[in-house]
């Protein structure tokens, strides 16, 4: 019996929702024609389907609950390819080379160091760079393996060990 009733307060609240995307697209065409305001029009439109979306989701049942709320996000934070690295562990890539940013005058004087993964599995190669080195780390760092670290910000590519003790955080 509670379910119905609860299901029922779902259903006004989306009618109640629904009329209110009405009546936003309605003043927002009738303001933008009257007063020859596109803006008017624009904000009605985006208003409505703000409300819209929401109404039509409690009208027809086919919300989603805590459980597969959650679901969703963790097949999203570790299934899908584009968001990979939020969730994925530590790699060892190769250090290729070192560069610098010649395109931008302030950064003439710092170094990166670019570092090359291949992945075993698939053979997709990607590649990184260092955080600013100030001064040139040497050719002695190419060839040498550093790790690359992944959090929800980014990477971080850890070069301390391949570095001369003076470049060293």
């Amino acid at each position: 019996m509670k379910d119905s009733k609860h299901g029922g307060q779902k259903m006004a609240l989306g009618i109640i929702l629904l009329a209110a995307a009405a009546v936003s697209v309605a003043v927002g065409f009738l303001g933008g024609l009257y007063m020859e305001k596109s803006l008017l029009l624009t904000a009605g439109s985006i208003i409505a389907a703000i409300l819209a979306f929401p109404g039509l989701w409690l009208v027809t049942g086919e919300g989603i609950d805590r459980e597969e709320l959650q679901s969703l996000k963790e097949r999203i934070g570790s299934g899908l390819p584009e968001f990979r690295w939020k969730t994925r562990e530590p790699v060892r890539a190769s250090v290729l080379g070192i560069t610098r940013n010649l395109r931008n005058p302030n950064e003439k004087a710092t170094y990166y160091i670019i570092c090359r993964y291949t992945d075993p599995e698939t053979g997709k190669t990607e590649e990184f760079t260092s955080r600013e080195l100030p001064e040139y780390p040497g050719q002695e760092v190419i060839g040498k393996w550093v790790t690359v670290s992944f959090d929800r910000k980014g990477y971080h590519v850890d070069i301390e060990p391949v570095l001369p003790a003076y470049l060293r955080k």
